[in-house]
C-alpha cells in the first residue's frame, strides 16, 4: 500500500484594533506565507516542508495553553512581506497589540485514487498579542515571537477534492 503524501500551507493574517470599542480595524495584513511554527513549552518545531503526519490541533492547542507561538515566514522579495516585517518590528518597539489568525491546510491524495484528495483546515484565533522580540533572521526566515493571554485553536473543514 502506498504511504500518503502530506501536503502543509500555512497563513499568517493580522490586524490593528483601532477606536475605543475595537469595533473597527486598521493597517490589514492577509496571507502572508508561513513556513514553520513552534511553542515555547511545547513543540520543538513544526515545519511545513514535511510530509509525514502532523497533530496541528494538538499544537495550535499547546499554543493557546502556552500562551505564544513562533512563526517562521519566507523571506519574499515583494512589497507585501516587506511592509509586514516592517510592522510587526514596530509592533515590538512601540508595543501594539494586534488580532492574528493562523491558517494551515493540510493536503493529501488518497492512496489508490491519485484523483482524490482530502483536506483540513486548522485556525489559530488570537484578538490581543504582543510582539515578544525583535524581529530575527533564521535559515532564510523572518522570526517572530508572539504572545497573548488567550488564543482559541479550531480544526475546521474537512472535505474532498475529486478531478474529474
Amino acid at each position: 500500500m502506498a504511504e500518503m503524501q502530506w501536503h502543509y500551507q500555512g497563513y499568517f493574517t493580522f490586524v490593528v484594533w483601532a477606536g475605543p470599542t475595537g469595533a473597527f480595524h486598521s493597517n490589514l495584513t492577509s496571507d502572508l506565507p508561513v513556513e514553520a511554527f513552534s511553542v515555547k513549552g511545547g513543540t520543538t518545531y513544526t515545519s511545513f516542508n514535511a510530509k509525514q503526519e502532523t497533530n496541528i490541533k494538538g499544537q495550535f492547542e499547546k499554543a493557546a495553553t502556552q500562551h505564544n507561538i513562533t512563526l517562521y515566514l519566507p523571506l519574499k522579495k515583494n512589497h507585501k512581506d516587506m511592509k509586514a516585517a516592517l510592522d510587526l518590528s514596530n509592533f515590538y518597539y512601540d508595543k501594539t497589540e494586534f488580532g492574528m489568525s493562523l491558517y494551515i491546510r493540510v493536503r493529501s491524495e488518497v492512496p489508490g485514487f491519485p484523483e482524490t484528495t482530502w483536506f483540513r483546515d486548522y485556525s489559530l484565533q488570537v484578538k490581543s498579542a504582543l510582539v515578544e522580540a525583535p524581529l530575527s533572521f533564521s535559515a532564510g526566515k523572518y522570526v517572530v515571537k508572539i504572545s497573548f493571554p488567550f488564543a482559541y485553536a479550531s480544526d475546521g473543514f474537512l472535505g474532498l477534492d475529486i478531478k474529474r
